[in-house]
């Protein structure tokens, strides 16, 4: 055992003392050998030497990087050749080759040593071309070819086996590089150059590249011949700078048992080749591929499938497939080439009585049928037919067929039998029977017929005839029952009708909309709306859509929805707005879809008492007397009609019921008031109602005071020194509309208990000058309110504080709320007509101004015009202006005509209201003598902007006045002498 350990301690000393360290196997890239020289630090990299392919090694030698003047100027280290990777550098993309859609992708050496690495490497990508829709191409794979020694590519092709031949190609290649065995017995992953092209002049050999592929082989029909085809083609387009040494020819035989690419020339320097020593009645394809010092470029196209003819040796075989139709007088005869190896010239067509050679015809070769006239019925006739060639006359084909009999009847028609009937669509019928009448092997004469009759329900019937014992019958109503059925004729000799067949079409979407649209109220929020079906439901009605709004010219998809089943024929409308037009249309539908809408329906609900309580209800207690309470309101949020007065309701208890408070009216006109006589430092409790000439509406929420004291009257202490110098944080405002916010905080002073001494008032104001610019304030006891009445569109300011105890708290920080848009809230104003200019009396020109509540950015206008006073609204000429105009011209209007006229705004949250009706007169172009209604011209220019004309206007009460002609804007202007 010591000896053992005394071995091991020897050997590690001198391994420490050798100049030499070994690597160890768990990591390749370490040294084989390094000179040692301590103290000297050197450059990890340097330059590597040569492999030395005996010992797999090579020298890589670095440079001094610090060190004394003991230590060398360089310092080799011995390597594995393996630890010196291949690195390669992009060197562009080859074109795409049309035939296997692939192209490739070139990389050449960077880093490394040409003995172990490629100095070139290829990989194949399928090239990114569109692929065609609705194209179902399959093909059936043929087997890899061997590898090309050549390209190093293999191939194989893909025969079509389903799809439209006109649009899939019939045969496809696909290539595929091969992996052969490189000098160190594995795999390389890229093509490899013969050792001639590794020399010095490597470089300026890689400074070409691969040619581009020739274009697609083209081939005379002239050109082909049973062994021989003659083919064409041009070069790439890069002919001359790629420097070509040839070309390669290349073909492949589609009905061969092996689909694969054969040379079949190389070097060809011209643009032309004949293929020798091809197969007879064989299809071939054929393609190019350029050459040139660097390699062989990608196949050209493959040329369309050429066949080559047939070598005839013998007369043809038999036709197959012979098929032979009688009638009383005629046969036609059906056939089939020989097999596709036999060339065939013609047919020669043979028939008698029990012989064959009694008539004869000659058809041509593409013809493959032939009718033989002037027959006796019920024969039999004998058929041959035979094929021909420039050889001679091939083996013949027999066959016999008899001729039918002439009818004959001898007894009564019989009706048919067997009728039965199916849908084939929405619309359409098909019906067939069984004749007994007909015998076999008898023709029936021209005149035999079948009368056809059908109708639904006790309709009147219609007919139809046939000389086949099926029919189809079309121009029906969805999903109808129809009773058929038919008889025979014989010339002006009829058989009875055959029993009935009752059929029923498909269904279809209802074609009718539904009818008897009503719309009664009997309460007072609340809407009931009755219909009938439509009368073509065209199946089952398995529901109804009815749609309500309150502005008929919104498009249907604004319209709210209500989905009513199919078995209803009524539905309710509930929480409507008093005194507000509602606008009613319904729609049925079945399984096959929708139907057309009803006609509206209008219905205006009547007045009711005020919705809402009274709003922004403040209570504050006197300053200068403890007795005294100021309370301040603004009316309901939803009036409902004039408010005649206001009721006012106070305690201390808020517990009692309303009949105990006290009780203190106000005219409507009030929105502030002073009550006297209370309690000195007590707390009261107010709620406050509207009333209309309907009733009264809701109570508000009860708002807490306490009173101050006086001189006299000192408050107990638990109502003084209330700490409330918070104000409420959190503000958020959600659930926004065009009218609408949710407004929430968070009270500091609240511990999760609900405290009712204290109240929240939360304000709100535009940041639009043009509205009122004084706060609006909210009482509540909750740390939330809705605020409604909101403008749209607009942005808003909002606080909160709290009152806890009397004692007021700071405001809290400002909130920015904008609601969202609406449609226009009003229709534009000031519309007016003005005629452009005496001398063009059919044109004039109409101006108006935006909607005063615009409630978004207006996207365009709508002007209507019509000369008819009750036109319907779908009768009046419209015209459409972008919504950054306020003018539009209309041209070619009629003289001497009065005219009416409105305009609709919009944006993007829909259509406003309509303007109301201007009315214009047309002049007359002859009114231009003195004592015409209409002056010449008796306006003043000089006030009107430059460019704008000074014109006359007729007003509503007949009278005229001057404005000036702007494209947006409307200016009076002096009038002249003679205006009415």
């Amino acid at each position: 055992m010591m000896q053992a350990v005394s071995l091991i301690a020897v050997l590690m000393v001198l391994l420490g003392n050798s100049d030499q360290v070994v690597g160890r196997k768990k990591n390749r890239n370490l040294p084989l050998t390094v000179e040692k020289y301590p103290n000297c630090k050197y450059y990890k990299k340097g330059h590597v030497g040569v492999c030395d392919l005996a010992t797999n090694t090579q020298v890589k030698t670095l440079a001094l990087k610090k060190g004394g003047d003991s230590c060398p100027q360089t310092k080799n280290i011995t390597e594995s050749c393996n630890s010196m990777k291949c690195k390669y550098r992009f060197a562009g993309w080859g074109s795409c080759n049309k035939a296997d859609n692939t192209r490739v992708k070139l990389f050449k050496l960077r880093a490394g040593q040409p003995e172990t690495c490629p100095t070139e490497k290829r990989k194949f990508r399928q090239c990114k071309t569109p692929s065609k829709k609705n194209v179902d191409c399959r093909y059936k794979k043929g087997p890899w070819s061997e590898c090309d020694s050549l390209t190093q590519v293999k191939t194989r092709s893909l025969t079509l086996k389903k799809g439209d031949r006109s649009e899939c190609q019939n045969v496809k290649m696909v290539m595929k590089k091969c992996l052969p065995t490189n000098k160190f017995g594995s795999k390389s992953n890229g093509l490899p150059i013969s050792e001639a092209t590794l020399n010095d002049s490597t470089e300026s050999v890689f400074s070409l590249r691969l040619p581009e592929p020739p274009s697609q082989p083209q081939v005379m029909e002239s050109d082909v011949t049973d062994t021989s085809v003659k083919m064409t083609w041009q070069p790439g387009p890069r002919a001359q700078q790629d420097k070509l040494l040839g070309y390669i020819i290349e073909y492949f035989s589609i009905t061969g048992q092996k689909h694969v690419w054969v040379t079949a020339s190389k070097e060809i320097t011209q643009n032309s080749y004949t293929v020798q020593n091809l197969q007879p009645g064989t299809s071939y394809m054929f393609q190019v591929r350029a050459e040139n010092e660097i390699g062989i470029s990608q196949a050209s196209p493959p040329s369309d499938t050429i066949r080559t003819h047939n070598k005839v040796y013998s007369a043809p075989s038999r036709p197959t497939h012979l098929r032979l139709r009688p009638s009383s007088n005629s046969v036609v005869v059906d056939w089939a080439p020989p097999p596709a190896s036999d060339l065939v010239d013609g047919y020669i067509l043979s028939y008698g009585k029990g012989i064959p050679d009694t008539h004869s015809t000659v058809v041509d070769k593409h013809q493959m049928s032939y009718t033989m006239h002037q027959l006796e019925p019920n024969t039999e006739y004998v058929v041959k037919l035979v094929g021909f060639n420039k050889i001679g006359v091939g083996q013949p084909l027999y066959d016999a067929v008899k001729t039918l009999k002439t009818w004959s009847r001898n007894s009564v028609l019989t009706p048919p039998v067997g009728l039965q009937g199916s849908a084939q669509s929405e619309s359409s019928i098909v019906v067939a029977w069984s004749d007994v009448n007909q015998k076999a092997g008898v023709q029936l004469p021209d005149n035999y017929l079948y009368k056809v009759r059908y109708s639904h329900k006790q309709d009147e019937y219609q007919y139809m005839n046939t000389s086949h014992t099926s029919v189809q019958i079309h121009g029906l109503q969805p999903f109808t029952d129809y009773e058929v059925s038919v008889r025979v004729m014989d010339g002006r000799e009829y058989s009875t009708w055959s029993m009935s067949s009752l059929v029923r079409t498909h269904a279809s979407a209802p074609t009718t909309p539904p009818t008897d649209l009503t719309v009664l109220s009997d309460r007072p929020d609340s809407i009931a709306i009755n219909w009938q079906p439509p009368t073509r439901a065209n199946g089952v009605i398995t529901g109804y859509a009815v749609l309500y709004t309150t502005n008929k010219t919104r498009d249907n998809d604004e319209w709210t929805a209500m989905q009513v089943g199919g078995e209803d024929l009524s539905t309710r409308l509930n929480s409507v707005k008093p005194e507000q037009t509602y606008y009613f249309k319904v729609q049925a539908r079945n399984r096959k879809g929708y139907g057309p809408f009803s006609n509206i329906v209008a219905f205006t609900t009547s007045a009711a008492a005020p919705g809402t309580a009274p709003a922004d209800v403040t209570v504050t207690a006197g300053d200068d007397k403890g007795d005294t309470a100021l309370i301040s309101w603004q009316p309901p949020i939803i009036p409902n009609g004039i408010i005649t007065g206001y009721l006012i309701y106070y305690s201390t208890d808020d517990t009692k019921p309303e009949r105990e408070w006290v009780l203190e009216g106000m005219v409507g006109h009030t929105l502030s008031t002073t009550i006297a006589d209370l309690t000195p430092c007590t707390k009261y409790f107010f709620k406050m109602q509207a009333r209309n000439k309907e009733g009264y509406g809701p109570l508000s929420r009860s708002t807490m005071i306490r009173t101050s004291g006086t001189g006299d009257v000192i408050c107990s202490p638990e109502t003084r020194d209330v700490d409330n110098k918070l104000p409420p944080v959190g503000l958020k405002a959600r659930k926004i509309t065009a009218e609408s916010a949710l407004l929430t905080w968070k009270d500091t002073h609240k511990k999760g208990t609900k405290d009712k001494d204290v109240v929240y008032i939360a304000r709100y104001k535009s940041v639009k000058p043009s509205l009122d610019a004084h706060f609006k304030n909210l009482t509540v006891h909750d740390p939330f309110v809705v605020i409604m009445g909101l403008e749209a569109n607009t942005e808003y300011e909002m606080s909160v504080m709290s009152i806890r105890y009397g004692v007021s708290s700071p405001w809290s920080m400002t909130l920015a709320v904008k609601t969202k848009e609406a449609v226009p809230g009003g229709p534009p104003e000031d519309v007016t007509m003005t005629a452009v200019s005496d001398n063009n009396h059919g044109t004039v020109i109409v101006t108006w101004q935006p909607p005063a509540k615009t409630n978004g950015l207006i996207t365009g206008y709508l002007v209507f015009y019509t000369a008819t006073e009750d036109a319907e609204t779908g009768d009046w000429v419209m015209e459409e202006v972008g919504g950054d105009r306020l003018s539009v011209v209309i041209k070619d209007l009629t003289p001497d005509t009065r005219y009416y006229v409105k305009v609709q705004a919009q944006n993007r949250k829909g259509f406003g209201q309509m303007s109301k009706v201007v009315v214009y007169t047309v002049s007359d172009a002859a009114c231009t003598e003195p004592g015409c209604s209409r002056p010449t011209n008796p306006c003043r220019n000089s006030p009107c902007p430059r460019g704008t004309t000074c014109v006359t206007m007729e007003t509503d009460d007949a009278r005229y006045v001057c404005v000036c002609s702007d494209g947006k804007m409307r200016t009076d202007c002096t009038m002249g002498d003679g205006l009415l």
